[in-house]
């Protein structure tokens, strides 16, 4: 389909390097994405990560969900493996971050986004939850594809917890103009950020547990209206908290600690790795969040909800004294 612009068929060009492409999208982020999706701002290109190397384009969406952009030309796309290798190599990475970690590596412009007290704008605590829940976005940016980088994308997108999206970016009028094809991904029912997987009935399910839990708790309180996770909050310091999380098939309650002055609390919560509570064994996570750990316990959301209620509390319980007293020595 021909592109006119001003009265007069602008001619399509090509690329001539992804340095070229990645510029293009830098400098226009929004061609991602659709007009009723939540905006995005460019964070920072070519971001050093930990471990899977260098992320061709970090961006981050006004509702501070993270979005990693990995450019491919079509004549240098490597097997559809590696992509996918790669890609989710992004989101493992992103996940271990602290949001202050993410932010130091790209020179605190992070922070200079979300945080905007003239147009009171503040989704700092926002973006680091969705780092710590790994609600996030990938997307592959192309010039071109075939059908096989397609149908695996899309069977990501369908089988992930992450939104992975195929993009197509042409180009016209020597870069004038640019048009984008979203190719997979992009569909209205996760337009606003949120993980594809966590329907209706699963928030609803977390909203009635974390109103239980609060009618009968006095020393914990369950907060927050995210769709994916519930924090439960006592006099700890905010960096060291119970949650549930919410999972495509299961909901946990887990420990998390998420700020490195609290180091010394990770050999605690390892001694209760492989404990069972009512036939269900808590699991210890060594490598979460950069060697800081957690530890949760799974069970499916058929669980009825005082059942669930039952294993928070005694999961509370078993580990609350030991970690108390690690708190109290830092």
């Amino acid at each position: 389909m021909p592109i006119i612009q001003n009265g007069r068929v602008v001619d399509k060009g090509c690329f001539k390097s992804e340095t070229e492409l990645q510029s293009a999208i830098a400098n226009n982020p929004q061609i991602l994405f659709k007009e009723t999706e939540p905006k995005v701002f460019l964070v920072k290109r070519e971001v050093i990560l930990p471990s899977a190397g260098r992320l061709d384009i970090l961006l981050v969406d006004e509702n501070g969900v993270p979005v990693a952009v990995e450019v491919k030309m079509s004549k240098n796309i490597q097997s559809r493996r590696e992509v996918v290798a790669q890609v989710f190599d992004y989101a493992a990475d992103l996940n271990d971050l602290t949001i202050d970690e993410l932010d130091d590596l790209v020179g605190q412009s992070l922070q200079e986004i979300l945080i905007n007290p003239e147009k009171n704008i503040n989704n700092w605590r926002t973006c680091g939850a969705n780092l710590r829940s790994g609600n996030l976005r990938i997307v592959i940016a192309v010039d071109g594809c075939n059908d096989n980088l397609t149908r695996i994308v899309s069977y990501m997108n369908a089988h992930s917890d992450i939104d992975v999206r195929l993009v197509e970016i042409h180009k016209y009028d020597n870069g004038g103009v640019l048009v984008p094809n979203i190719v997979v991904g992009g569909s209205e029912e996760n337009s606003n950020g949120s993980q594809p997987k966590i329907n209706i009935t699963q928030i609803a399910l977390l909203n009635t547990v974390a109103d239980a839990f609060n009618s009968i708790e006095s020393q914990f309180k369950a907060i927050g209206t995210t769709k994916r996770y519930r924090v439960i909050r006592n006099r700890w310091p905010d960096p060291i908290h119970y949650e549930w999380m919410l999972y495509a098939k299961k909901i946990s309650i887990e420990f998390h600690i998420e700020n490195k002055t609290f180091k010394s609390i990770t050999d605690v919560i390892r001694r209760f790795d492989n404990h069972n509570i009512n036939e269900e064994k808590i699991e210890f996570e060594p490598n979460w969040n950069r060697g800081l750990g957690r530890i949760r316990l799974f069970m499916s959301l058929d669980t009825p909800v005082d059942e669930i209620i039952l294993n928070t509390r005694e999961f509370i319980n078993l580990t609350f004294n030991d970690i108390d007293c690690a708190v109290q020595r830092t």
